[in-house]
């Protein structure tokens, strides 16, 4: 499920980079990093 979830997220930044715009770079690093954390969190919940 995990691996499922971070594929997508690199299929939607390596679309989103196609675009070759600005703002849409912006909103891929938000995205990104609000994923990274989310995945961290359920790691880390996982882990209790």
């Amino acid at each position: 499920m995990k691996t499922k979830l971070f594929l997508l997220v690199v299929g939607v930044l390596a679309t989103v980079a196609n675009l070759e715009d600005e703002r849409y770079w912006a909103a891929a690093m938000i995205f990104a990093t609000i994923a990274y954390y989310v995945m961290k969190h359920f790691r880390s919940r996982e882990a209790d």
